[in-house]
């Protein structure tokens, strides 16, 4: 994957909702993942999901990876919940508050991240491998925004 796939791409909302109270096995995956079609910057999206949902998505195991690369299909990237503060602390750090970034669960791409201080925020790409993108770019395709609810889905 290469930063000028996303010159020109808008991603594409994915809400992750789930059941509240309901024990879920090691087996069963914790979240289900529901694409919603808007257009914005990544802190427009985290506002956006705040606001509907919960936060933007984090990506802890192979099998939620597994399961945005089957979600994302033919969309060129997505972005996740991944990103850190320029000028207050150069650390990843997920969006959702109180979860640490566990660097051996990245997935990044070969040469990222690249972005120094101005790369701010981070996406999927083709592959389901993580770019570091800026913030400030208002995706111009389909714009995929991975969305999550806290809740536990129960497992049937």
């Amino acid at each position: 994957c290469k930063r000028f796939f996303f010159s020109n791409l808008k991603l594409k909302i994915v809400t992750i909702t789930t059941e509240l109270g309901h024990f879920c096995p090691f087996t069963c995956q914790l979240y289900d993942y529901h694409f919603v079609n808007e257009s914005m910057k990544w802190t427009e999206a985290q506002q956006f999901c705040r606001k509907h949902f919960t936060d933007l998505a984090t990506v802890t195991n192979r099998t939620d990876l597994e399961t945005l690369k089957t979600l994302k299909g033919n969309s060129r990237g997505a972005w996740i919940g991944l990103h850190y503060e320029a000028g207050v602390s150069e650390t990843f750090h997920w969006s959702q508050p109180g979860l640490e970034f566990n660097k051996t669960d990245a997935n990044w791409n070969v040469g990222e991240p690249n972005g120094g201080k101005d790369e701010t925020c981070v996406a999927l790409c083709e592959g389901c491998k993580w770019v570091d993108l800026l913030n400030t770019k208002k995706l111009n395709v389909t714009k995929m925004v991975e969305m999550f609810n806290l809740q536990i889905r129960k497992c049937t």
